[in-house]
């Protein structure tokens, strides 16, 4: 079954996490596929989807979503409750 990742950036932490799920899910004897747009996922075949939440611009990027068998999807809080509020990074 193909698993749609979205392509990793360039730099950063996101690359190596991205390239460490694609090997994962090729261990498990998955097809991922990296991809830049959801335009270019092709809905009409059974499909898995990781995507990030700032990846989320339109209305049919939901409908990318709710066409997969199953969607990872990771979210990223803008505000952090008391203790770790006040934590330096979260400044």
């Amino acid at each position: 079954m193909k698993i749609y990742i979205k392509n990793p950036i360039t730099q950063g932490a996101w690359m190596w996490i991205q390239k460490g799920y694609k090997s994962a899910w090729e261990s498990l004897g998955y097809d991922p596929v990296y991809f830049n747009s959801t335009d270019e996922i092709n809905t009409s075949e059974e499909y898995q989807l990781m995507i990030r939440d700032w990846d989320i611009k339109t209305l049919k990027d939901l409908h990318v979503i709710d066409k997969s068998s199953r969607t990872y999807f990771f979210a990223q809080p803008n505000n952090f409750p008391d203790p770790w509020g006040k934590h330096p990074n979260f400044m």
